[in-house]
């Protein structure tokens, strides 16, 4: 059988409709692949991809929770549930049936990263309590990638971060794709006012209005260090180096009235006041609307209250002002995502990861939520070639089919 015929034969049988990730449950054989689904368990979840197609989520729910009853081993089908229990705004079962499944070993890509935006969006937002002696070494490095799907279920991302690092630290061959892959879905749930970035660049704007131009400068670089992409980052960066060049004024330059919405705006979301963080991004959108960040925490808040089509607006008019924007894009296949247009969001992650901008976490992570959306709007066989060029089972499926 040829290599073409051979992977159109996987797909049909729906073994490919979201390939897990090599290891993924510790009790398998790491060399073996999945069985194709086949009776009861292939019709059923065929209901729950056309359910998903035309926007049932809770039918989706259904007919893949009897599929997966029907082979509880596929893990395809773990993340078919927790995808339709998450489009269908049960987040509470989302979270529970999702962190059970990663508690027990499964690292697929799109299943830990559905499982993280489903527990962001969990309100009131469940509270992590760390494990009040979480190890720092590990045995093997087996034991430190468990621990990571332990404390990523428990959603204590710290923990997972740190365990899955060690674990691609002691064996980069098989566990660099579990670090990735649990990063990315990590930062995609996390709103920008969190990510280490923007604290790096409060902490920069911090010194530059107290006339701290070295601290300024030393912050704003781990800020462009840390989001390239970012030119609101860069700028602060080059006015930092140009007052060092220039010594310390006369007097300290009051900040803007944009400057000023956008820092009430971001204190309000950190409050998790979302639509008094909404009015002060419009606000600072209207003082200076060529700034990205400005827009991205317009876009950031609308989506966190839960008004998408707001947001959905706010991103369109963000691309119409600054073009083809990379992270803009995301933003937009992200809400386009919750409002159940996975064939739009599909087009927004596409030509984020065309623009050939984000740093190579970002960009990962794009290419994950693709072949998610892609799924979503009934194109399985897509998200598998989406996912090809990642480390990971897609690629292996892919190589074996071809033998």
């Amino acid at each position: 059988m040829s290599r073409r015929r051979r992977l159109s034969f996987a797909l049909w049988c729906g073994c490919a409709l979201l390939a897990p990730a090599p290891f993924a449950l510790a009790q398998q054989d790491d060399d073996a692949l999945q069985l194709p689904l086949s009776g009861p368990a292939y019709f059923h979840a065929r209901d729950a991809q056309a359910a998903m197609s035309r926007g049932d989520y809770d039918a989706a729910a259904a007919s893949a929770r009897e599929a997966l009853r029907q082979r509880p081993d596929a893990v395809q089908l773990r993340v078919l549930l927790v995808q339709a229990l998450e489009r269908a705004g049960r987040y509470g079962e989302a979270v529970e049936a999702g962190a059970g499944f990663v508690a027990a070993g499964d690292r697929n890509a799109v299943l830990l990263g559905v499982l993280a935006q489903a527990r962001r969006r969990l309100k009131p937002a469940p509270a992590v309590v760390p494990r009040a002696a979480a190890p720092t070494s590990f045995a093997s490095a087996a034991d430190a990638a468990r621990a990571a799907d332990i404390a990523f279920a428990r959603g204590d991302y710290d923990a997972a971060r740190a365990a899955a690092a060690e674990a691609a630290r002691l064996d980069p061959q098989a566990y660099s794709t579990l670090r990735d892959d649990m990063k990315a879905a990590i930062d995609a749930a996390t709103p920008a006012t969190d990510l280490p970035s923007y604290k790096a660049a409060a902490a920069a704007y911090d010194a530059f209005s107290r006339r701290d131009y070295a601290a300024a400068k030393t912050n704003a670089a781990l800020a462009v260090s840390l989001d390239p992409d970012n030119s609101a980052y860069r700028a602060l960066l080059a006015r930092a180096e140009a007052a060092l060049r220039r010594g310390p004024p006369a007097a300290a330059p009051p900040p803007s009235p944009a400057y000023r919405a956008a820092e009430a705006g971001y204190r309000a979301f950190r409050a998790r006041a979302y639509r008094a963080a909404a009015r002060d991004g419009a606000a600072a959108v209207r003082l200076d609307p060529q700034n990205r960040a400005y827009r991205a925490l317009l876009v950031d808040a609308l989506a966190a209250g839960g008004d998408l089509a707001g947001a959905e607006s706010a991103a369109d008019a963000a691309l119409r002002a600054l073009g083809q924007d990379a992270q803009i894009l995301a933003a937009r296949g992200y809400v386009r995502q919750r409002l159940g247009r996975p064939a739009g969001a599909a087009q927004d992650f596409s030509a984020a990861l065309a623009s050939g901008s984000g740093a190579a976490a970002e960009r990962r992570g794009w290419t994950i939520a693709l072949a998610g959306a892609q799924t979503a709007a009934g194109r399985p066989g897509a998200a598998l070639e989406t996912l090809a060029p990642l480390p990971g089972t897609p690629q292996t499926l892919l190589a074996r089919a071809a033998r």
